[in-house]
């Protein structure tokens, strides 16, 4: 007997200029329909303005009849916003007004529409710097978003990086339809924390975000680093981008940023953008070049007589080396770090600390575990850091039971 299936009509709206993430848009549905969809009892059917029919009237309000039948709406921009279609309303391109209308649905229960997703594709810094009309009139559509709160959107650096969150969407869109609980935030690659020698840097450029926004946020270190040309500057940017996931626009900024210090004679900042770089394979799964450049960030730290910033590459290969199962290499990072102690504060010692402890008990030593986790502990209870508190609270439980399981079993 044949199975029924759902079919939900996805309408993509994009200006020009993103014809090959359109075509990724059309690939990832069909694939993902092959794969996962039609076995789970559902069909994505890819919508847009080139199915449309031709005829009399204006051309925009038959797309939008089209629009008005669909179950999920995907807005991509890039650089380009359009040109006005002429409706009465005064739409400034025919993406606005799919935009428009595609809320009017989800926000009414006479149209099938579930949900509406927003994605933007990035620019390079010297564009955000000095943007023309029409980018400058996405970016404060991008503004726009950032101020309502109403719909989440997401920024991308490459096609490769768009198939990943696209594809993230069309997942929970299935999962949905299944009936499963939604997995929010889920990321195959187990992302290694952004750090900076600096920790104020980071710190400062959340404090910009949380006043102006992401949008101008980026304008701003965007225009810092065309201006500025310092290498603190490329730094600063390299983290936001970092943050934002934006690994590939990163990379390419780190590059330029180790090649100008590495042409000055900055020692210093040429090794802090080469271990940048090997955070950011890290965060990409790309293990041994991740090894590869933090161990060479390592050793010009330590020909530079950095020890500051040497004490953060021994923390960053720490980590990777930890999720690499390597406990005894990992905790001779860690350890060293602490040893150099470039005044840092309670809260990253113990960080260290904690990290240092799980080592130990991998390796068996449960008394160094044990102290140094009660130091761990006792820190983050001073700084009433109750979510580090609680997750200490958790292993100590875990290591509990699965000392009782071992003992069981050899008994």
């Amino acid at each position: 007997m044949a199975s029924q299936l759902t079919n939900y009509r996805v309408f993509i709206a994009t200006p020009g200029g993103l014809e090959s993430e359109r075509k990724i848009f059309r690939d990832i549905l069909s694939s993902h329909n092959e794969t996962d969809a039609i076995e789970r009892g559902c069909h994505f059917q890819s919508i847009g303005w080139e199915i449309t029919l031709g005829g009399m009237g204006r051309p925009q309000s038959r797309i939008n009849e089209d629009l008005k039948t669909c179950d999920l709406f995907v807005l991509i921009l890039w650089d380009r916003w359009g040109s006005p279609t002429g409706a009465d309303e005064g739409y400034t391109s025919g993406t606005q007004e799919e935009y428009m209308v595609a809320l009017d649905c989800l926000n009414s229960n006479s149209f099938p529409m579930r949900d509406v997703v927003v994605f933007f594709k990035a620019v390079d810094s010297r564009r955000m710097s000095d943007p023309g009309p029409q980018l400058s009139t996405v970016l404060e559509f991008k503004k726009s978003l950032e101020k309502e709160r109403k719909l989440l959107f997401e920024t991308f650096d490459t096609p490769e990086a768009f198939g990943e969150r696209l594809r993230r969407h069309v997942a929970k869109w299935t999962r949905e339809h299944s009936g499963e609980v939604s997995a929010d935030n889920e990321n195959p690659c187990d992302e290694m924390e952004v750090q900076s020698e600096v920790q104020e840097d980071i710190s400062s450029i959340e404090e910009i975000k949380s006043r102006i926004g992401d949008t101008e946020t980026e304008k701003e270190l965007a225009n810092d680093v065309i201006i500025k040309r310092d290498m603190h500057s490329f730094d600063r940017y390299g983290i936001f981008l970092t943050q934002a996931k934006r690994y590939d626009d990163a990379l390419s900024l780190y590059q330029q940023m180790h090649d100008l210090a590495n042409d000055s004679g900055n020692l210093p900042w040429a090794s802090t953008a080469i271990a940048r770089i090997g955070g950011i394979y890290r965060s990409l799964g790309r293990t041994s070049e991740s090894l590869s450049a933090l161990n060479n960030a390592l050793s010009l730290k330590q020909k530079a007589g950095d020890t500051k910033g040497e004490a953060s590459v021994h923390i960053w290969l720490g980590d990777l080396t930890a999720k690499q199962k390597k406990p005894d290499v990992a905790l001779e990072h860690y350890l060293t770090a602490l040893s150099i102690d470039p005044n840092y504060d309670d809260a990253r010692k113990a960080s260290l600390k904690w990290k240092a402890a799980k080592c130990h008990a991998e390796l068996g030593d449960m008394v160094n575990a044990k102290m140094l986790s009660d130091e761990a502990f006792d820190t983050y209870k001073e700084l009433n850091d109750k979510k580090a508190m609680q997750s200490i609270k958790q292993w100590r439980k875990a290591r509990k039971v699965a000392n009782k399981a071992m003992h069981a079993t050899s008994a």
